[in-house]
């Protein structure tokens, strides 16, 4: 691993840890399409967006907007764990969450769309992200 920033691991279909992931990638409306299910080790995650990373709460959002297939028609999403903490409401052009009232120069976690049931959030530190599961799938 010393040298790599990424490292990829298959997972064995039929294992728990497939089955699992297997069970999450389904809420995105794709049938079992499943190609590949990789775990990922991230070893640096460097800073790839200056205002914030954008994470969904419902996966078939990101599966159907936002991965485009490849020339042989396959697509790829990120299972990821994401600490988004106390949030607020967030608005265009932010490059960190605004400060708390309440605290003093404390900032909230992370932003959201809508406080009451938000359906994305933003991040801006990258540590806040893990991507466990990098998924290939073909769109139904």
């Amino acid at each position: 691993m010393k040298g790599q920033s990424v490292v990829l691991v298959k997972v064995t279909a039929g294992s728990e840890e497939f089955t699992d992931v297997e069970k999450e990638f389904r809420k995105t409306g794709q049938s079992n399409n499943i190609i590949k299910d990789y775990q990922t080790f991230i070893l640096f995650l460097g800073a790839i967006y200056g205002k914030g990373t954008y994470f969904a709460v419902d996966p078939s959002y990101s599966a159907k907007n936002y991965s485009k297939p490849d020339a042989k028609g396959h697509k790829r999403m990120y299972l990821a764990r994401v600490l988004v903490g106390d949030f607020t409401q967030g608005k265009k052009g932010l490059v960190t969450p605004p400060k708390r009232k309440s605290k003093g120069v404390h900032l909230y976690d992370s932003v959201t769309d809508k406080i009451k049931n938000p359906s994305m959030f933003v991040i801006f530190n990258d540590v806040q992200a893990y991507p466990e599961y990098l998924i290939t799938f073909r769109k139904k």
